[in-house]
């Protein structure tokens, strides 16, 4: 396995050249989440997988206003 750093916007490899993509955590502190699916799209060669494993925001009425306060801290954290 070869991990290649860089940010969802532009993925610092050629189009159809991985086999596989893992997005873990990452799509709620990206601005423009379209945009990295298809950026991801675009470096995946045919028949390669996504790999995700992300949160959703709670229906909970009391837990959801609480996601919404530390999100600016949770991005920064995680390196936005």
């Amino acid at each position: 396995m070869r991990v290649v750093p860089g940010h969802a916007d532009a993925p610092p490899v050629e189009n159809d050249s991985l086999d596989a993509a893992v997005a873990s955590l990452v799509l709620c502190s990206v601005p423009d989440i379209a945009g990295a699916l298809a950026e991801i799209r675009r470096v995946l060669r045919p028949g390669g997988e996504l790999r995700f494993f992300e949160h959703v925001r709670s229906a909970k009425p009391w837990f959801s206003p609480l996601q919404d306060a530390i999100t600016p801290l949770w991005s920064r954290a995680g390196g936005g």
